[in-house]
């Protein structure tokens, strides 16, 4: 059974991995804000046999993530994937935008999968298939006019993977960045289907055990099955 820490988990992403991936081969520690909608997708994951635990967290705080990591392998006894899930938008010109707002963005879409990566080291090592997921955007390599920060968080994060896959590499981690297009709002709208990049995500899960030592892969456009 592999254990996995997402955050993001009621987002479109995250509720996609929790359609494929809830089973009795998965156990997940989901974050979120709301205890409600944690509530209905732990719920879901024990009617198709899976375990699921629940922790609210705002992970803009800096001495969150350190919090998660330890509740997550703690209820789990331990950590083999960690799927960085969580993001802030404030799609609003930047001259218009709050420094609350901006500090939101940059605190959740990037300091929390820093501080959640560097906290997880230590249990991710005792594993045998470590894998840490970021989900970035093309944001992140094509910056939306609108969306200055959440493309400067989304750059960051690309480059965090860059820099640091060699290390933890070094420590048996394999770190991976997904960086897909614009989502769809809703099925059978235009955009890439959040199913997909759950796909590949399961995908890259799954190449761990193939040794791996991670990559970046860019999802513009949809996937054949």
């Amino acid at each position: 059974m592999s254990r996995i820490l997402l955050t993001g988990a009621s987002g479109r992403v995250g509720r996609a991995l929790i359609e494929r991936l809830a089973s009795p081969e998965f156990e997940f520690a989901l974050v979120g804000r709301s205890a409600e909608s944690l509530r209905q997708l732990s719920d879901e994951i024990h009617a198709r046999g899976g375990t699921a635990h629940i922790i609210e967290a705002n992970l803009s705080s800096k001495t969150t993530p350190e919090t998660v990591v330890q509740q997550a392998a703690t209820a789990m006894g331990g950590l083999d994937v960690l799927i960085h899930g969580a993001a802030a938008y404030g799609f609003r010109p930047f001259a218009q935008s709050s420094p609350e707002l901006l500090l939101r963005v940059l605190e959740t879409s990037l300091q929390s999968a820093i501080l959640l990566t560097h906290a997880a080291i230590p249990a991710l090592k005792l594993s045998n298939n470590a894998v840490v997921v970021q989900i970035a955007s093309t944001a992140g390599l094509r910056p939306v006019t609108e969306a200055v920060v959440y493309s400067a968080a989304k750059a960051g994060m690309i480059a965090f993977g860059q820099a640091l896959r060699p290390e933890v590499a070094g420590l048996g981690i394999a770190l991976h960045t997904v960086i897909p297009g614009q989502l769809q709002l809703q099925p059978g709208g235009t955009g890439l289907p959040p199913a997909h990049v759950a796909q590949c995500i399961h995908e890259l899960i799954l190449q761990r055990a193939a040794g791996c030592a991670g990559t970046d892969v860019i999802l513009d456009e949809t996937p054949s099955e």
